[in-house]
């Protein structure tokens, strides 16, 4: 069927970009979840709602998982909700639609940069870029970073099939990726 082809598409193109050796996230049963989706309020946001990644949230909770959903958070609820997590998934949402498909697009305002630097607070905080997978330039810091090449149900479901080691991650980028080394302070 469609669905079935449209689903073993994404299955195959989910790229692991970097932190591949995490991979598959050892979550017990009833493990709670903190799902984030950060991604710029469209100004035609009335004509096409804000996404929130419902498929993502859907596919974590049919495996016994207990989600909890955060839109665009300040940086202080997003402080105050991750604690509460066993494991939290960032989701960086940038569609193809976006003139200035960007990190700095991605609620940049000041009281919500944070989520760029929780994996240094928290011990289990997972990246995925939905949408654009052109982002480790603008974050070459993260641990972690899965890419997948929309924001569709079928790439949501992949994603989480290959956080949790359901599927691996196949996918190749279309073009070579720069090697980012970041250099310690010296002491």
């Amino acid at each position: 069927s469609y669905q079935q082809a449209a689903q073993t598409v994404a299955d195959k193109s989910m790229t692991m970009l970097r932190g591949a050796a995490q991979l598959p996230l050892a979550l017990q049963p009833d493990s709670r979840v903190l799902t984030v989706t950060l991604g710029a309020v469209s100004q035609f946001s009335y004509l096409r709602p804000q996404p929130e990644l419902a498929a993502f949230d859907e596919a974590l909770q049919q495996r016994g998982f207990q989600v909890e959903h955060l839109l665009n958070p300040g940086d202080e609820e997003l402080l105050a909700k991750s604690g509460e997590a066993d494991v939290v998934f960032i989701n960086l949402l940038m569609l193809p639609y976006m003139v200035m498909g960007s990190i700095d697009n991605l609620v940049g305002h000041l009281g919500h940069w944070r989520w760029r630097s929780l994996f240094m607070d928290h011990p289990r905080v997972c990246y995925t870029a939905f949408g654009n997978p052109y982002v480790l330039h603008e974050l070459p810091h993260l641990p972690n970073l899965l890419v997948t090449y929309s924001e569709t149900a079928v790439s949501q479901r992949a994603a989480v099939k290959v956080w949790l080691g359901e599927i691996g991650a196949a996918g190749d980028c279309p073009v070579k990726m720069p090697m980012v080394r970041i250099q310690p302070l010296a002491a």
